[in-house]
Formats: C-alpha cells, sequence, structure tokens
C-alpha cells in the first residue's frame, strides 16, 4: 500500500512463452475472484520481465489477488495468492500465499520492522524474530493457518494471515 491507500501489485517472469495478456484479480473471501483489469503480456521473450498494477481502490480488510495469465491461444493459468490488508495504520502484504519455505513482506519501510511474531489460531506464539528483514523462513512452523505481527519503531502493530503448507 502507498500512501494514498492503493495496492501496487508487482511481479516478474523470468521468460514468456505466447504470453497476450494478464488479468489481475480480487477477493474478499480467497474464493469468489473479481477481475480488476489486464497488463498486455510481452509475447515470446527471454530474461525477466517486471510488471505492476495498481489497485486504486482496495476493500477494506483482507484482499485476495491472483494472476490469470493468459496465451494468444486462449489457454491460461492462475497464480498463487497473495493477500494485502488495508486499514488505517498501514499496510502489508505477504507473498507467496500459502507457502512452504519462505514468507515474504511487501511493506514500504522495512528499516521499521523492529520484530515480526508468528501466532498460530489459538492466538498462542509460535516464533518471534528480531531485526529488519523481509524474508522469513517458515519451514519449521507446522501445516496449518498463522497470523504474522509486525512491530514497527513507532509502536504500531501490522497483521496479515497467511497459510503454510
Amino acid at each position: 500500500m502507498n500512501e494514498r491507500q492503493q495496492a501496487t501489485l508487482k511481479w516478474a517472469t523470468a521468460s514468456e512463452f505466447n504470453n497476450d495478456f494478464f488479468e489481475i484479480e480480487r477477493s474478499k473471501n480467497a474464493k469468489d475472484f473479481e477481475s480488476l483489469g489486464k497488463v498486455t503480456g510481452r509475447g515470446t521473450v527471454n530474461g525477466q520481465n517486471d510488471y505492476t498494477f495498481t489497485d486504486e481502490v482496495p476493500l477494506k480488510g483482507i484482499n485476495y489477488y491472483r494472476l490469470k495469465q493468459v496465451d494468444y491461444d486462449g489457454q491460461f493459468s492462475y497464480s498463487r495468492l497473495s493477500s494485502v490488508i488495508k486499514d488505517g495504520d498501514g499496510t502489508i502484504s505477504l507473498f507467496p500465499n500459502p507457502t512452504a519455505n519462505v514468507l515474504k513482506i511487501n511493506f514500504e519501510d522495512v528499516d521499521q520492522i523492529e520484530n515480526v511474531t508468528f501466532y498460530n489460531t489459538f492466538g498462542r506464539i509460535v516464533k518471534t524474530v528480531a531485526g529488519k528483514q523481509d524474508k522469513y523462513e517458515v519451514t519449521d512452523l507446522p501445516v496449518g493457518k498463522y497470523i504474522l505481527q509486525i512491530r514497527l519503531a513507532d509502536g504500531r502493530e501490522l497483521r496479515n494471515v497467511f497459510l503454510k503448507n
């Protein structure tokens, strides 16, 4: 999220083959998705390609996003889900979500992170990590649903939900 409370989605491809476009989809419940827009693909190319899309008006609460990559012949595939929480205190996004090994945090000022706490669905702390980083190893966590809480230097706390598979 940026200061205007927009969600900026960024992704990259390593290479592309017959890539017509990406359709960006959003959901409130991670089941029922709506199309927000399209970003034109680069056809067939080798090498990394970076893309950006801005959700001008994210929903309050958790927003789940996915990409629908569509080829020229109409075949398509979906990306993994990413989530963003919109609230009055700031926003963090976690990806990939669900994840098996490493959870990455997209937050505008990583240097402000004092610590990150992982809670299970019973509200128990299962892991705490100090420091200013944007990647966290989660292979040691059992499969399940978790709440990630970030404590910032100014005392704010931001939360988001992720699934460990």
